[in-house]
Order: C-alpha cells, then structure tokens, then sequence
C-alpha cells in the first residue's frame, strides 16, 4: 500500500527560519518529499531517508522531488554534518520521481553535500531519482554542490537523467563530488545522460575553487556517465578544472 500524504512530505514556507530536519524518512507523498519555500534560511536537512524504505534499500519513491528548494530560499543547508548522533551520517535522496534536489525559481545560496543522491544508503547500488540527480534552475545562484571538507561526502549517481544540471544558473560551484561511480569511487553507478549539464549559465566553477572562508576545494570525480563527462551547451566564463573525468560514454 502506499502510505504517502497526498502533497508535500514537509512543506517549510516564509517562516521558517532556523529549522533542523533530521533522521526522518520521507517517502511515497503526492508531491515533493521536503519542499522549502518563500523566504526560509536556515533550514537544515541532515540525515535523511527521501524516497526510499527505512533501511535505505528498497526505493518508495516521492511523486515529485526527493527536495526541491524555491521562492527566494536563501542560506539552507542539505547535509552538513549532524548536530548529535544520528542513524546515518547523510541524506539519502533516492528513487523520487522527480529530480533527487532541484533548486529553481530565486533560490540563492544554497548548499548540497553530505547525500547520497540516486543510491542506496551504503552508496554502492543504484536506485536513481526518475530525472537528474541535482537540477539548478533558471534564477538561482550562488549555490554550492559539493564540500571542501572529504567527510561530507557527496554522490550523484545512478539517476536517469543527468548527474547535475546547471540552466540558467550563475556563479555556482561543483566541488569534492562524485559523480556516476559508487560512494568508493571505484564501481561504475554512471547517470543515464551526462555526468553534468552547463545551459545558459555563466560563471559556474566545476573543480577546485576557493569558497568564501575556506581552503581551496577538491576536485570531483566525473566517470561512468552514459554520455558527456562535462557538456557546456552554452555560457560564458564557466571554470572545468582540476578533475578526473574519464569512461564517459561520450567526450570528457
């Protein structure tokens, strides 16, 4: 049976401010899995099971997105690390109709890390979300994919779609991210399209980049993906260095 609300799993609107979700499982509703909206900041989504069973290996997928981040969200965090124990260390966004986290409308400054986005809670199998692992929507900015620190791990594989999409999108980063392999980063989990997208979007850093406060980043791991590693479509001033971008089953 399926045992989802008829909407959103948790809906955090205008309001919301300095708001904690964590070891919660959100699965199998009607639309997103956690949608955040209006102007919230300061809400963190850490430790999560999103569209998949509670032993994170069997895929009850939320009809829309596993998250989707709009409005002019501003300032919230998906990952990080967990304020206490927690049963698992990272999200698990996984299985969702939709996209695993989608970022659209004025959303700014966003970060995603921590998450296993498109497998299973070991990151080692893959139950992808129907449509990209991570979408950055037209509007949005500012936001970074990826962490500079090794232990907030971040997976984007296994999805149907692509690894990550950046439309029309400005001023992003992409960093310490692996993209198509196993959370090991050894096993082929490659995303049905490519590894990442660039459409109309400029001033995007794919690789090693200073972030503000912090020690310059690493570089991602792209390989597996069913077609181009990195594919720029167009935009200007995008940065791609500083990676290991190889077995794509187009160019690099």
């Amino acid at each position: 049976p399926d045992f989802g609300n008829g909407n959103d799993g948790m809906l955090i609107t205008t309001s919301g401010q300095n708001i904690l979700i964590r070891t919660n499982v959100i699965t199998e509703n009607g639309h997103d899995g956690i949608e955040i909206g209006g102007n919230a900041t300061g809400v963190r989504v850490t430790g999560n099971i999103i569209g998949m069973n509670t032993s994170g290996v069997s895929a009850m997928g939320n009809v829309g997105n596993g998250i989707e981040v709009d409005g002019t969200a501003h300032g919230d965090l998906i990952g990080g690390p967990s304020p206490t124990f927690n049963i698992i260390p990272e999200n698990v966004i996984s299985g969702n109709v939709g996209a695993g986290v989608m970022i659209d409308n004025h959303a700014h400054n966003i970060t995603v890390n921590n998450s296993y986005i498109g497998t299973n809670v070991f990151g080692n199998q893959a139950f992808g979300n129907t449509l990209d692992g991570v979408y950055l929507g037209q509007g949005t900015s500012g936001n970074v994919i990826g962490s500079t620190n090794a232990t907030f791990l971040t997976v984007i594989s296994g999805n149907r779609g692509d690894g990550l999409d950046i439309i029309d999108s400005n001023s992003n980063s992409v960093i310490g991210t692996l993209i198509g392999t196993d959370a090991n980063g050894n096993l082929p989990l490659g995303n049905g399209g490519a590894g990442i997208v660039v459409q109309g979007s400029n001033k995007n850093t794919i690789g090693g980049v200073t972030v503000p406060n912090g020690p310059r980043g690493p570089a991602n791991l792209i390989a597996f993906n069913n077609l181009d590693g990195v594919f720029v479509e167009s935009g200007n001033n995008n940065g791609i260095h500083e990676n290991s971008i190889y077995g794509n089953g187009g160019l690099g």
